[in-house]
């Protein structure tokens, strides 16, 4: 399967391009909702960093 990834500013138009290849059949994942994100401390104990939950990106691949 090939993983594509769709990033960009607010209001770019991420989520309508997402909701037109789910509508022609694709499977898509938006990771702003559902819990694909965590926030990771920072080394520096300084507040923490949003990132995306690598596992959980991996299985919604499926078996390569």
């Amino acid at each position: 399967m090939v993983a594509i990834l769709v990033t960009g500013m607010s209001g770019t138009g991420k989520s309508a391009v997402l909701a037109e290849l789910g509508r022609r059949g694709h499977q898509v994942v938006d990771t702003d909702y559902g819990g694909w994100i965590e926030d990771v401390p920072l080394p520096d104990g300084r507040g923490s960093e949003p990132l995306w939950r690598e596992d959980r990106i991996d299985a919604s691949r499926g078996p390569s």
